[in-house]
C-alpha cells in the first residue's frame, strides 16, 4: 500500500490540509503525539499489509457485494441450525418507523442519549404495565437467555425456591443460565454474610438504569435516617451524561461543576451555601471529597 497522503471523497477529514489544521487546533505536531501514551512495545511497527484503497463510492458497494455473495442466508436457504436462531420476519412498518430522524442518533444509540428510543422504550413498558396490570416493568432485556435468567432470579426472589425445570428442547445458551443462576445464587449469599445486608441486587448492572437505582437507593437511604433536606446531586462536566440525567429522572435537581483554569472540576462550587446539603456526589475517578459539605453519608453542617 503506497504511503502517499489519500483523500477518500466519502470522509472530509482526510483531506491533509483539514488534518493539519485539526492537529494545529489541538496543539499536535503531528498524529503520532496522539498515540504518545501508547507503550512502544505495544504498537505495531511497519506497513500493515492492506489493499490498495477503493476511491469511489460505486466500486466499494460493488465490492462489499461480491463479499456478501459468498454467504448463504436465510432469504436464499431454510435453515434448521436451531440453537435459538431463528429467521423472524420484521414488518416494513418497523423499519420505516426507526428510520425517522427523532429515533436516529450519530451516538452509539444507548437510551441515555438516544431520546428517540428512550422516549419508545417508555411507551413500550407503559402499553406492557396497562396489559400485564404492572406498576413498573424494566427496559427491553439484550437477550432470551438474559430475560430468562433474569426471571427466573425474580421468580426465585419473590417464591424462595431454588429449583428450575427447564425442557431438553431449549436452546444450549439458554440453558446455560442455570450456572449462571448458582452463581449469582452463591455470590449472593457470601455478600448478605459479609455486608450484614438483608438483600442484594445484581440488578440493574449498569448504565444510566443502574445510576437511576443508585439515586433512588441515596433517597430511601437518607429517608431512612430523618434526612429529607437533600434535593440535590453534584455531577461534573467530565461525568457520563447519565450521571446527570438519571438523578433528574429520579427527581433530583443535579448540579453540574465546569472545569476551573487547571482543567480539573471547581470544587469552590460545592462549598457551603443556603441551598440543602447535596443528596449524592459523582467526582470522577473519587468516592467522596473532602469536608463536611458533600457526601451522601454525612450529615448538614
Amino acid at each position: 500500500m503506497s504511503n502517499d497522503p489519500i483523500v477518500y471523497p466519502y470522509i472530509p477529514n482526510s483531506v491533509p490540509d483539514i488534518k493539519r489544521r485539526m492537529l494545529e487546533e489541538i496543539g499536535a505536531a503531528g498524529i503520532e503525539d496522539l498515540y504518545a501514551e501508547i507503550p512502544s512495545h505495544l504498537r505495531f511497527e511497519g506497513p500493515l499489509n492492506l489493499p490498495e484503497p477503493i476511491l469511489d463510492e460505486a466500486s466499494i458497494k460493488r465490492h462489499v457485494e461480491q463479499l456478501l455473495r459468498k454467504n448463504r442466508n436465510c432469504s436464499e436457504h431454510l435453515s434448521f441450525l436451531g440453537a435459538g436462531c431463528a429467521r423472524h420476519y420484521v414488518p416494513a412498518a418497523c423499519d420505516e418507523i426507526n428510520n425517522r430522524a427523532e429515533f436516529l442518533t450519530a451516538y452509539v444509540g444507548e437510551s441515555y442519549a438516544d431520546h428517540g428510543k428512550w422516549q419508545a422504550f417508555f411507551e413500550y413498558a407503559s402499553l406492557m404495565g396497562d396489559l400485564l396490570e404492572m406498576d413498573v416493568l424494566s427496559c427491553p432485556l439484550y437477550d432470551g437467555p438474559q430475560a430468562a435468567a433474569t426471571s427466573l432470579r425474580m421468580a426465585s426472589r419473590i417464591t424462595g425456591r431454588r429449583q428450575v425445570l427447564l425442557p431438553g428442547s431449549m436452546g444450549e445458551e439458554t440453558l446455560s443460565v442455570q450456572g449462571i443462576l448458582e452463581v449469582y445464587f452463591r455470590l449472593e449469599a457470601y455478600l448478605k454474610e459479609i455486608s450484614g445486608l438483608d438483600h442484594f441486587s445484581f440488578q440493574p448492572g449498569g448504565g444510566a438504569q443502574g445510576v437511576y437505582a443508585n439515586a433512588c437507593m441515596v433517597r430511601a437511604f437518607h429517608e431512612a435516617r430523618g434526612d429529607e433536606q437533600r434535593s440535590e446531586i453534584i455531577t461534573t462536566l467530565f461525568s457520563h451524561p447519565c450521571d446527570a440525567a438519571s438523578p433528574a429522572t429520579a427527581g433530583y435537581k443535579v448540579i453540574t461543576l465546569m472545569p476551573d483554569e487547571s482543567g480539573y472540576p471547581d470544587l469552590e462550587a460545592t462549598r457551603p451555601s443556603p441551598r440543602p446539603m447535596p443528596a449524592w456526589d459523582i467526582p470522577p475517578g473519587r468516592s467522596e471529597w473532602p469536608g463536611n459539605w458533600v457526601g451522601f453519608c454525612r450529615s448538614p453542617g
